[in-house]
């Protein structure tokens, strides 16, 4: 199930994610239709807050082999800036669930929301079928951060990319962009910023209102 960027306080935990995934020169223009060349997940990062403190409880973060093609393409490699060695020697995917699903349980589906930036849960749910183990995220209610931010700040094209959503809100590039664990840390500042951008535009409505 989607929630809306405005039920976020109706949880007590937000848990962001991000997914590294292989990849070739061609993937994003084909959107991985090759059904030889699926996005498999060879690293994902967690960050979990306190909503009403707004602070940082914990962070997961694992590579993963992938096993459809086990062999990582140059581009793929220059991309997240790392090495065949590293993806040889990370756990299958299996094992990675199943330490998620214990760092998990810390955080249950009925007090916790999943937040990323484009539907990345949709690549954990393939991979999970393809190994036939369960999907950890499946019970959660998840947050598309780019199609809130899509809508919260008015965009009228199909998809953002997170560098546009950065130069509207005012905000230094990532520090470390294509690292899952990074990348799910910075999920939390954009959180941040479009609470902040939309109190603003409240704001500015109401000192409207009271001028006319």
């Amino acid at each position: 199930m989607l929630s809306r960027f405005e039920n976020i306080d109706q949880f007590k935990f937000l848990i962001c994610l991000d997914c590294e995934f292989t990849c070739w020169t061609n993937s994003f223009d084909l959107e991985w239709r090759d059904p030889e060349f699926p996005p498999e997940v060879i690293q994902i990062g967690l960050s979990v807050y306190d909503v009403p403190a707004f602070t940082l409880l914990d962070e997961f973060v694992s590579y993963v082999s992938p096993r459809v093609n086990p062999t990582l393409s140059e581009y793929c490699k220059n991309l997240l800036n790392l090495t065949q060695g590293t993806v040889d020697n990370a756990k299958g995917f299996s094992a990675m669930v199943n330490d998620i699903a214990i760092f998990l349980h810390f955080y249950p589906p009925s007090q916790a929301l999943v937040c990323s930036f484009g539907p990345d849960w949709k690549k954990i749910n393939a991979d999970a079928l393809r190994h036939s183990v369960d999907d950890p995220f499946a019970r959660y209610e998840k947050l598309d951060l780019r199609v809130e931010a899509t809508r919260i700040l008015g965009h009228n094209g199909q998809s953002i990319v997170r560098e546009w959503v950065y130069r509207k809100l005012g905000l230094p590039d990532c520090a470390k962009r294509h690292d899952a664990l990074y990348d799910a840390r910075d999920l939390v500042r954009i959180v941040d910023a479009l609470h902040t951008y939309q109190a603003s535009c409240q704001t500015d409505m109401l000192n409207r209102k009271q001028t006319h």
